[in-house]
């Protein structure tokens, strides 16, 4: 029956009558295989731009096979093993297989922040006696820490050699 759904292993049994002959019956079972869960799979903590980045690693049924896509439609495979490494930013999504029946698909959110667009301005060039000081003023970031200690964006210095790590909202550091 074409409009029959097939819940459990079935067997069937299929016979073929011409004119007033029958043929023996011969049997066909439809084995019912489960569509496994969704394979396990969690993404990672946000990276820097320049940061390594590690692998992903997806579990699920032992004898599973791991196919990972670049597309939530699964037209695009990236990859045929459990572990995948991505090289940018975007939402990955892994399958598991299991007895020729393929999982719904995790999805795995992949973020790699830039980095902070550092700059010190002022007068690095200070022409007067000696003591003279000018403001360096650090841009580009949410928080300033200068070689000195000092965390204020804007400092006062005199002769030497100063620098500043920036941190931007995202977390990086330049």
């Amino acid at each position: 029956d074409a409009g029959t759904t097939i819940s459990t292993t079935t067997t069937y049994y299929v016979t073929q009558t011409i004119g007033t002959c029958v043929s023996p019956a011969t049997p066909v079972t439809i084995t019912v295989n489960a569509i496994p869960a969704a394979p396990n799979a969690t993404s990672p903590a946000p990276y820097c731009q320049g940061d390594v980045i590690a692998a992903i690693t997806a579990t699920g049924n032992v004898g599973a096979t791991f196919t990972w896509y670049s597309d939530a439609a699964l037209t695009t495979i990236i990859n045929n093993t459990a572990s995948y490494t991505p090289s940018a930013s975007g939402v990955f999504y892994v399958t598991q297989t299991l007895n020729g029946c393929p999982s719904v698909a995790t999805p795995v959110d992949v973020v790699i922040n830039p980095l902070p667009n550092a700059a010190i301005l002022g007068n690095s060039l200070v022409c007067t006696d000696a003591g003279a000081i000018t403001t360096l003023t650090a841009t580009g970031g949410t928080s300033y820490l200068w070689n000195t200690g000092e965390t204020d964006a804007a400092v006062d210095k005199g002769a030497g050699t100063y620098t500043v790590t920036v941190t931007a909202a995202n977390g990086c550091t330049k």
